[in-house]
C-alpha cells in the first residue's frame, strides 16, 4: 500500500492535478480494498497509472490494459498491454504512451481478475480524460 500512495504522490506532481475517486460511487468489493486509475497529457505522452489493492492473500491475474482515442463515434485503440498479473496482493502498473494528441479524449480501461480464499472477482473499470496542456 505504501508503494501505491508514493507511486499516486509521484504522478499527481508529474501531472499537476489531485487525485480523485474513479466514480462518486465507490464499488463494493470482497477481495480488492483499492483501485486506482488515472491518467494524462504530459510532454506529448499519455502518463498512465494503474493500481489494485487486494485484500491480504490475493493475487491478481489476467490484467488487460488499454489506451484508447475517441474519433468521433468509437474508441480506437492506441496502445494494449496483455494479461499482466501479480503474484501478491498488489499489482501496480506506470505507463507511458508517446505520442498522443491535445485536445482529444482519452479512455485508460482494464479488466482484471482478483483472486482469494478459492473465489475470483472480476473488475472492470475505465476513466476518460480530454487531454489538455494542463492535465
Amino acid at each position: 500500500m505504501k508503494k501505491i500512495v508514493s507511486l499516486l504522490v509521484v504522478f499527481s506532481l508529474m501531472v499537476g492535478v489531485l487525485l480523485v475517486p474513479v466514480s462518486a460511487v465507490e464499488p463494493r468489493w470482497t477481495n480488492t480494498r483499492l483501485v486506482i486509475l488515472q491518467h494524462g497529457y504530459v510532454n506529448g505522452s499519455a502518463e498512465c497509472v494503474m493500481a489494485i489493492d487486494g485484500c491480504l492473500g490475493a493475487t491478481i491475474s489476467n490484467v488487460d490494459i488499454t489506451l484508447s482515442k475517441w474519433n468521433g463515434d468509437r474508441f480506437v485503440l492506441v496502445a494494449s498491454i496483455v494479461n499482466a498479473y501479480s503474484d501478491d496482493q498488489c499489482f501496480e502498473f506506470y505507463w507511458i504512451v508517446p505520442n498522443v494528441e491535445l485536445y482529444c479524449t482519452y479512455r485508460l480501461a482494464f479488466t482484471a481478475e482478483v483472486h482469494r480464499n478459492g473465489t475470483v472477482e472480476e473488475l472492470s473499470m475505465h476513466k476518460d480524460v480530454f487531454y489538455t496542456p494542463n492535465n
